[in-house]
């Protein structure tokens, strides 16, 4: 019968020769370690860590173990068996919030750029709430979630309507409230009505007004100093499109060039140089609509030209590509045309605010709504109003978020 041996409860040091220790090598150093605070997505094999790696906060006692230890992208797990370092996702969980816009009492003949950011939630039907200001007034930015799990960028906008100019402004904002807002400069060009996305580490600016449309894609750092560089062209020159993403893909959805398109096409964000490819089509010739971004697929609504339905409607498409759209109904209430913005929770798309009736602009509107990702047909439902953000008339062409 084979010797049964027991574990110590207690091993000395003495008890222990140097030659063990010594042979296990860099790891040794990394088995049981010892930090104030908690361990990153950082905290990775590079720096000698590997899976069965665990990390003791010195602060509090909490203990975290290592389950994967690639590069850049460590997985720890704390004691209620947690991922400490959650991967970004494109749906937030809290809240969603509208930046910059525009406003149009009816029967004005101009339009006014709002500097309001507001915040919506996701859980129950409420009126926004004020939370900050942008550097600058501006209607049309950049349409489409750039953001991170922390803070969200605002590109380019227009002053006024008509009379006014493109911009260049950038502005980033963070998602506790009040808001922190920062000037980070200026972007590569004036621009306006361009399609934005990103994957939480970059956003991409497609497109817009410089005042000519142009097919530019720009990608942008959501780490400060936000450095920017040139990555790659639309498939033709175009503005009002609006941005998706599903964390591999951008993709930039109709837009005019002019006329209107139907066009989803889309490039990898890990590319730095082409040609968006073709990915599919709406349903219809569209732009200035609003997006939000779906675990599997994203919902586009509103958009212009006539005839009404059209500017009613709510389209779907799958991320999985070439694809064609399938139309699930309408907005609810008086939104319709050029959509505020889209946000999206893990349950929900939501569509915050827009025009009346477009062209010509006859007024705004405050209408919140939301649509379920999981709906085929029936369309939005009300969910709000964007009282805070402009308490008379409500915003359009400005940029929505999510929260996470």
């Amino acid at each position: 019968m084979s010797e049964i041996r027991t574990i110590p409860e207690t091993i000395l040091a003495s008890g222990i020769k140097d030659t063990s220790i010594d042979a296990v090598g860099k790891f040794s150093k990394k088995v049981i370690h010892h930090f104030a605070g908690a361990p990153t997505a950082a905290d990775d094999t590079g720096l000698g860590y590997a899976a069965g790696s665990i990390w003791v906060d010195s602060t509090n006692g909490d203990m975290y173990t290592c389950t994967d230890s690639t590069a850049e992208d460590a997985t720890w797990i704390n004691m209620e068996g947690d991922d400490v370092n959650p991967p970004f996702v494109a749906q937030g969980t809290t809240y969603g919030w509208m930046a910059g816009g525009a406003s149009c009492p009816s029967g004005s003949p101009s339009i006014g750029g709002l500097d309001s950011i507001s915040r919506i939630s996701f859980t129950a039907p409420a009126a926004s709430v004020a939370v900050g200001e942008l550097s600058s007034s501006r209607t049309t930015p950049s349409r489409g979630s750039i953001r991170s799990s922390t803070l969200a960028l605002n590109v380019g906008g227009y002053r006024t309507h008509p009379s006014g100019a493109n911009l260049d402004d950038m502005d980033s904002f963070t998602f506790t409230s009040p808001s922190t807002v920062t000037d980070i400069g200026e972007y590569a060009t004036t621009t306006s009505h361009a399609g934005s996305t990103g994957d939480g580490t970059n956003g991409f600016v497609m497109g817009g007004d410089n005042p000519s449309k142009v097919d530019t894609v720009t990608k942008i750092s959501l780490t400060s100093p936000h450095p920017m560089s040139d990555n790659g062209e639309l498939s033709t020159t175009r503005s009002m499109n609006t941005g998706f993403t599903d964390l591999t893909y951008a993709y930039s959805v109709t837009g005019s060039n002019p006329p209107y398109v139907d066009t989803i096409e889309r490039m990898a964000f890990a590319t730095t140089s082409g040609t968006f490819a073709d990915s599919g089509e709406l349903t219809r010739a569209t732009g200035g609509g609003g997006g939000a971004n779906g675990p599997t697929k994203g919902f586009y609504a509103g958009g212009a030209p006539p005839p009404l339905q059209i500017r009613h409607q709510i389209d779907t498409f799958t991320y999985a590509a070439p694809t064609t759209s399938a139309d699930v109904g309408e907005l609810a209430g008086t939104q319709r045309a050029y959509i505020g913005g889209g946000a999206a929770s893990t349950d929900y798309a939501y569509f915050i605010a827009g025009t009346l009736d477009s062209p010509p602009h006859t007024a705004t509107v405050d209408s919140i709504s939301r649509i379920p990702w999981s709906a085929t047909s029936g369309g939005s439902t009300d969910f709000g109003e964007l009282t805070s953000h402009n308490p008379q008339s409500g915003a359009n062409n400005a940029n929505g978020y999510e929260s996470s």
